[in-house]
C-alpha cells in the first residue's frame, strides 16, 4: 500500500487518462472511492471527497496500490510526491478497515 500527495488538478488528469483507458483498454482502468469517478464529466465540481467538490488547487493525500504509484505515467499522468510505501498488502488494509467498521 502506498500513500502520496497530489493536487485536485492532478486527480482530474488521472480521471481523464482513466476515461481514455476505458475506451482504449477497458481491462486496464483504475477504480476510486471518489464520488462521481465512474460517471462524472471531467469537471471538479462533479467529483466529491467527503461531500466537498474537488478543489483543483488543494493538495490531497491519496492511498493506492503500490503498483499504481510505480506505473504513475501510465495511470496517473503526474508524478506523485511525498510517496510513502507502508509495506502492507492492500488487501490486509481493507480487511482491517472492514473489521474496524464492523466492531
Amino acid at each position: 500500500m502506498a500513500f502520496f500527495d497530489c493536487s485536485g488538478a492532478d486527480i482530474l488528469t488521472a480521471l481523464a487518462i482513466n476515461r481514455q483507458n476505458a475506451i482504449d483498454k477497458p481491462y486496464d482502468i483504475m477504480s476510486s472511492s471518489i464520488v462521481g469517478w465512474a460517471d462524472a464529466p471531467l469537471d471538479a465540481a462533479q467529483l466529491t471527497i467527503d461531500g466537498q467538490s474537488i478543489d483543483p488547487k488543494q493538495i490531497y493525500r491519496v492511498v493506492s496500490h503500490d503498483y499504481i504509484v510505480s506505473q504513475w505515467d501510465k495511470y496517473l499522468g503526474f508524478k506523485p510526491v511525498n510517496v510513502y510505501e507502508s509495506g502492507d498488502l492492500f488487501l490486509d488494509a481493507i480487511i482491517r478497515q472492514v473489521e474496524q467498521q464492523l466492531k
